[in-house]
């Protein structure tokens, strides 16, 4: 059985900023992808 995920991009905060919602990202989808996700 195969799984995929998707990412999110949610702004908890005006102050939390683009860069640190893009560094969450790439985060989630390097665990992801170690978890083997597609």
């Amino acid at each position: 059985m195969k799984f995929s995920i998707q990412l999110s991009a949610d702004y908890p905060d005006k102050a939390y900023g683009g860069d640190r919602v893009y560094q969450d990202m790439l985060a989630q989808a390097t665990l992801a992808d170690r978890l083997g996700y597609d």
